[in-house]
């Protein structure tokens, strides 16, 4: 599966295709991806310890319980604490394609797996409308 793009972002609607929209088809796509890269992570040892997102027995709750035991640790032991707290929300748009696709490489994603990722990537963009307005 290759991932279609535009030189010129459009808006367009989904077509049906039989009992599903291509879009649902195309989410489905993604996950079934998503899947498979969190199953390769998991088993290669390639996600840190303290990794919670999208981890099985992982949430919000186990991140900041293991924080916050660290930070206990720290204060019994006498040192002193600094956090800073940053929304990653939106960190994604932010990466460098070339760095992440070389990153893959790395870590030992065959040549169709990153042509994959690359097709994902590569000559994106993207359009909001809301009633009639599009940005």
């Amino acid at each position: 599966m290759w991932f279609p793009y535009s030189k010129a972002a459009r808006w367009k609607t989904p077509i049906t295709t039989g009992k599903f929209h291509s879009c649902q088809q195309y989410q489905n796509s993604l996950k079934n991806i998503a899947k498979q890269l969190h199953i390769y992570l998991e088993t290669t040892g390639l996600l840190q310890k303290t990794q919670s997102w999208f981890r099985k027995h992982h949430s919000c709750q186990t991140a900041l319980i293991n924080i916050v035991d660290s930070w206990l640790k720290c204060i019994d032991e006498g040192n002193l604490i600094g956090s800073v707290f940053i929304d990653f929300k939106k960190a994604f748009d932010l990466v460098d394609h070339e760095i992440l696709l070389y990153k893959l490489k790395l870590y030992h994603f065959d040549d169709l797996s990153c042509a994959l990722f690359s097709s994902y990537l590569q000559n994106r963009s993207q359009l909001v409308k809301a009633e009639n307005t599009v940005s």
